[in-house]
Order: C-alpha cells, then structure tokens, then sequence
C-alpha cells in the first residue's frame, strides 16, 4: 500500500499530506488487527483439526500473482495519467485483498 501511495502521490492523484494520512491509516490498522489477533488467541479455546485424508501441499509460491500483476499492468501505471494510476492502485488493492484476505 505504501508504494501504491506514493506512486499515487507522484501521480498527482493525492498530495502529500493525503499520502501521509493513508500510510498512518494503514499502519494503524496492521497493528490494530495484529493486536486484536494476539488478544483472540488467548481468549478462545483452541479446537483441534484432523489432518486425515488430506494432501499436504508441496513447493506452493505466490510469486506468481506478483510478477504476473507487476508484468501485464505496469502500462496502467504512467505518471502522466491519472486514470491509469487509479486503475493501478485499485486492481493492487484489489489483489492485495484477494491475496491476504482469507489469512484473517
């Protein structure tokens, strides 16, 4: 987010003050939801999952989506178009969420 941020900002698409605010939003919330993870652990039971019948997965990246995303959509990021800089910023958002949104 911090590089979407700032590239938002070289863009002119944001100012530095709003760059400043999103970045300390942002921060806020990891330690936020970081802390509110370490306080669940210790106030719900533990339930124990059985493994049986399943395949552990073996050699499984994610650098994949990475390179792909920075590869086919680096044309939408061109400091002169504040269009296509908000379409980048909203597709990495977007796949940022996809990405790390079923980790809780």
């Amino acid at each position: 987010a911090f590089v979407l941020y700032s590239a938002a900002a070289a863009g002119g698409i944001i100012d530095g003050q709003a760059n400043a605010t999103l970045t300390e939003i942002v921060i806020i919330s990891m330690v936020r939801t970081r802390l509110a993870i370490i306080a669940l652990r210790h106030l719900t039971p533990r339930d124990e999952q059985s493994l049986d019948g399943v395949e552990v997965a073996d050699g499984l990246t994610g650098s994949v989506l990475i390179i792909g995303f920075g590869v086919l959509f680096a044309p939408l990021f061109q400091p002169h178009s504040p269009w296509l800089v908000t379409a980048f910023l909203c597709l990495g958002l977007f796949l940022m969420g996809l990405t790390y949104g079923p980790c809780g």
